[in-house]
């Protein structure tokens, strides 16, 4: 170092400048710069004969390591000897920090997106991917995303989806901007079909023309094709029970069996119909329909003539009962005045079985259903574990349920959420492993079942907590996602837990839903977080770049983040909502970004500038514009750098707006930058008094500011 202004030599740690030029000497022991990128900045001043923005690392007095960017050039004598090298040097530290955690974000986002199983992608309008995560490409059969979007390119002869169904897809977003559980068959890469469920909407430029849909899509082959084996059994069914053969029969009408065919012999469980005649013939003793279910078919009968499709439950020969379709008329004898009914009888049992198991069956679907809408449409997963065990107690016909939360960490069950007890004592925290049955459930991987706490309550640690909820039965599934064990599922009944294999079953599927639901909402936290980050980020960037300004016209120094506070403070008293202020307050801290493109001899001039360089310096709202255009979470922001020039009356510049036309955020803008501008000392004049500035605006408004902000603006408190 031969000179170094005190900026500098705070930059490096050293007390003054000339602590600095005595305290770098001996370059052999106490190198500053690395010696790889010392000599690449050499090169570049012998090339080029200076250097604009070259970072690089260097080591401060203490030996801290700092980022800087130096713009430099060569000094060289008459004779083009090299004297020296002088230049600027501005600390860069903060954004290289912002730029290493923005990339550290963005990895992690894509860290998500390449691993989360459900599809994620987009699409032109006529069908073909543009991206698509690995999920999406493994649904399809593709090796990877690349291969998924490569290979489906020619769509006439190799086409995914329907053209049908990509009609009526492309319909509905026309229509409602979005789809939600929107199903088709599609053709997977070897030709197979398979049903998928895709939530998705268009996305369009500024103009509203559609540049391609983004969405989700979900693999329901599995549901699809259980719903169609249950169509099938259905319609199996219905076959059978049409072409039954029905058992004919004449009773009095107080039920005395006086004829009846085999048919309804063998639906009753006897050998032969002389067997049933002579058999159900002592009333009193063996009936086969309910007395009172006797006597109001009868009167039924009496009063309309005939009954079509009455079911009820009769008795079998054996005791047992079955359910019948009964349709009988009254017949008055020719022979001996006399009334008596005829009818047949059908054996529906099977039927009404088969209905049952369908509405039960339904039920769960529901309940399945009601489970997934409240894992899709809430990632709140209290609330979603509230909906789960509505639905386990409802469809299952269940006393009591919870739900028991593993911490990985300390390897406790931890209580979520309950349904059905009577008391508190349920929610006992830190539930160690090793003493209780939800622990066994865990360790075991497997459901454990308590048929009878009375006679087993030593395998029920919280047994002694429970004494009023007067439990009988319990049941534990363990919560198993992806190999891990996240919870149990506990169901408690207060009197014998009947099961079988079906209730199992759908009891099991109940707990991998919860399982899914407690790791989409582990899924959406870490999403959150890292947008977050991510959200940090770009602030991060964006005050480094205010500061940097800051720093590079030192006249202005404090202007950005006062004009900023200030702005914010005039927006949110004009109403402006608080979404809105996230963009005026990333507008303002980059209102000059433009004048990065301005010489420094223009912009630290003392005196007035020339006409010519009045021009170049009108540029800069310009170059704001187009370098922060590019950047899409920006262009929200844009209104302040680009347009705060603008004047009222229409004679501003970059685009000669007038009066509304120009933005609200620009115009507000544009007050207090002037307020801040005209307070503070400058090369070329003194600051302002208050009074003196406060008349100024007053006189400009209407000419330079709107008036109704100016306005709003003196009246600020604080101003």
């Amino acid at each position: 170092y031969i000179t170094a202004n005190p900026a500098l030599a705070r930059m490096l740690g050293y007390d003054s400048p000339e602590d600095l030029l005595a305290g770098v000497t001996d370059l052999n022991r106490q190198i500053y710069v690395v010696e790889g990128r010392r000599a690449e900045f050499k090169d570049l001043v012998k090339r080029m004969g200076s250097v604009t923005a070259f970072e690089s690392e260097i080591r401060t007095k203490a030996g801290r390591t700092i980022w800087v960017s130096e713009n430099g050039h060569a000094v060289q004598d008459d004779s083009g000897k090299l004297i020296f090298y002088e230049g600027t040097i501005e600390d860069i530290t903060e954004r290289k920090m912002a730029e290493a955690a923005l990339h550290k974000a963005e990895e992690k986002y894509r860290n998500i997106f390449d691993n989360i199983s459900e599809g994620i992608y987009q699409t032109t309008p006529e069908g073909q991917y543009i991206t698509a995560n690995p999920a999406l490409a493994r649904m399809l059969g593709y090796d990877s995303p690349e291969d998924l979007t490569v290979r489906i390119t020619d769509l006439n002869r190799h086409f995914y989806v329907q053209p049908r169904r990509r009609a009526e897809f492309k319909e509905l977003i026309g229509r409602n901007g979005t789809v939600t559980g929107f199903e088709s068959e599609i053709y997977s890469e070897d030709g197979s079909t398979m049903w998928i469920s895709e939530n998705a909407h268009g996305v369009q430029d500024q103009d509203g023309r559609l540049l391609y849909y983004e969405g989700t899509t979900e693999d329901i082959t599995a549901r699809k094709r259980a719903e169609e084996a249950l169509r099938r059994a259905e319609e199996k069914f219905r076959s059978i029970f049409e072409n039954a053969v029905e058992g004919i029969y004449q009773t009095t009408p107080d039920g005395k069996i006086l004829n009846v065919n085999p048919a309804l012999a063998r639906i009753l469980g006897y050998g032969s119909a002389e067997e049933m005649v002579a058999g159900i013939s002592d009333i009193p003793h063996q009936y086969y329909v309910q007395p009172g279910l006797r006597e109001y078919f009868s009167k039924l009968i009496v009063d309309k003539g005939q009954v079509f499709g009455l079911e009820y439950q009769a008795y079998r020969k054996d005791g047992s009962k079955i359910w019948v379709s009964d349709n009988a008329r009254a017949v008055y004898s020719e022979d001996e005045p006399r009334l008596y009914f005829e009818g047949f009888i059908t054996d529906i049992t099977e039927r009404k079985l088969a209905e049952e198991k369908i509405e039960r069956q339904l039920r769960r679907l529901a309940s399945l259903h009601a489970i997934d809408t409240a894992i899709s449409s809430s990632l709140e997963l209290h609330f979603t574990l509230r909906v789960l065990l509505e639905q386990v107690t409802s469809r299952l016909g269940l006393d009591a349920a919870d739900v028991l939360l593993l911490d990985p960490d300390t390897l406790l069950l931890e209580f979520a959420a309950g349904s059905g007890f009577r008391t508190d004592a349920i929610s006992q925290p830190h539930l160690p492993l090793d003493q209780d049955q939800a622990g066994r459930a865990v360790l075991e991987r497997q459901v454990v079942l308590i048929p009878n706490l009375m006679e087993n309550d030593a395998l029920l640690g919280r047994a002694p907590t429970l004494p009023k909820e007067r439990f009988v039965a319990y049941c534990g599934v363990p919560l198993i996602s992806k190999g891990r064990v996240k919870g149990v599922l506990e169901i408690f009944q207060r009197s014998p837990l009947l099961m079988d294999r079906e209730w199992l079953d759908f009891l099991e599927t109940l707990a991998g839903q919860t399982a899914l639901a407690i790791d989409d909402a582990a899924l959406f936290q870490d999403l959150q977080h890292s947008n977050i980050e991510l959200t940090l980020a770009y602030d991060a960037t964006i005050e480094g770049w205010s500061r940097a300004l800051d720093l590079r016209d030192r006249e202005t120094e404090g202007h950005t983040k006062r004009v900023t506070e200030t702005t914010l403070r005039l927006a949110r008293a004009l109403g402006l909502n608080e979404a809105d202020l996230v963009h005026i307050r990333r507008g303002a801290l980059l209102h000059d970004i433009g004048k990065m493109g301005i010489p420094d001899a223009i912009l630290s001039k003392p005196g007035p500038l020339s006409e010519k360089e009045q021009a170049m310096m009108r540029e800069h709202p310009k170059m704001a514009y187009e370098m922060l255009l590019p950047i899409t979470f920006l262009r929200p922001a844009l209104d302040i750098p680009y347009c705060h020039h603008e004047k009222w009356a229409g004679d501003g510049y970059p685009r000669g707006l007038k009066g509304e036309e120009i933005p609200m955020a620009a115009r507000i803008f544009a007050v207090v930058d002037v307020w801040d501008a005209l307070r503070s000392d400058r090369p070329y004049r003194k600051r302002w008094s208050e009074s003196r500035v406060r008349k100024h605006l007053q006189s400009q408004a209407g000419r330079y500011f709107d008036p109704r902000i100016v306005e709003a603006f003196l009246d600020l408190p604080g101003t």
